[in-house]
């Protein structure tokens, strides 16, 4: 088994599958990593988003435009 978990590992494309008295129980597959950094990710939204000071400053008309509460 050692010999074929470090196969997977050296070839992205195979799968391995466990059987047991020939029916298949699981397979065995490398894991997929996509690397980027956060600094992408944030700043694919830069300039677009207000991020206020603080998320409490409207809590009330939150729950009274969910409530359909009379202001």
């Amino acid at each position: 088994m050692k010999k074929q978990l470090h196969d997977i590992d050296n070839v992205p494309e195979q799968t391995v599958e466990l059987t047991k008295r020939l029916k298949s129980i699981d397979r065995i597959a490398p894991q997929l990593t996509i690397e980027h950094s956060s600094s992408q990710r944030i700043g694919v939204i830069k300039g677009k988003l207000a991020i206020p000071d603080t998320i409490d400053a409207h809590n009330e008309e939150v729950l009274r435009l969910f409530t359909g509460a009379p202001a």
